[in-house]
């Protein structure tokens, strides 16, 4: 759709999966300590909810002819 053409490679969903799904991986093999992998996981899931399907329909529902 129009609102991830006007993103960078950085900011599209595969990267931003990518980056999450990276982010608990080394969260966990760095630190071993399941409650601070937990955390992690929701800060990431409450990131890819932001910004993979809030942010896409708010400009949707914003630029609507």
């Amino acid at each position: 759709n129009q609102f991830w053409k006007n993103k960078s490679w950085w900011c599209q969903p595969w990267s931003i999966i990518l980056v999450g799904l990276f982010a608990i991986a080394f969260s966990w093999f760095l630190f071993m300590k399941v409650w601070l992998t937990l955390l992690l996981f929701i800060l990431v899931v409450l990131w890819w909810y932001l910004f993979l399907h809030l942010a896409p329909r708010i400009y949707l529902s914003n630029n609507i002819d």
